[in-house]
């Protein structure tokens, strides 16, 4: 819903300089840019790309329930590097001290996922 939107996307920037921008939930605006900033500190891994919201179905399948990407508390970091799939393929695979800090801040890591990994996948999870 367009007024819902309003009220909850706004527009975050991050990285170097904060020149770089995703539109995530407002709860979120603060955290994220603080919780990327330490994890590429701590882990020399500065992501190009990073995504957040769109309202859309999981996996892109109107069969599934809404992704949390719909509700904007979720982000993909670097997805052309860090496909769905085997996640010792991806870029994070390198940078394990990267995953640390978001899951000692909260985020829940789809790298994790057993199923369906998803390494460019984080979500926020609990305050």
């Amino acid at each position: 819903e367009k007024k819902w939107t309003r009220e909850n996307i706004v527009k975050v920037h991050f990285g170097p300089g904060l020149k770089q921008y995703t539109w995530m939930h407002r709860l979120l605006a603060e955290e994220f840019p603080k919780v990327l900033e330490r994890a590429s500190e701590f882990s020399g891994y500065y992501p190009q790309k990073v995504w957040s919201w769109v309202p859309r179905h999981k996996r892109w399948d109107p069969k599934r329930g809404l992704s949390s990407h719909s509700w904007g508390i979720a982000v993909d970091i670097d997805p052309k590097l860090n496909a769905p799939g085997a996640v010792e393929k991806t870029k994070l695979y390198k940078y394990p001290t990267f995953l640390e800090v978001f899951r000692d801040a909260g985020w829940s890591c789809g790298y994790d996922w057993k199923d369906y990994p998803d390494a460019m996948h984080f979500e926020r999870v609990r305050r």
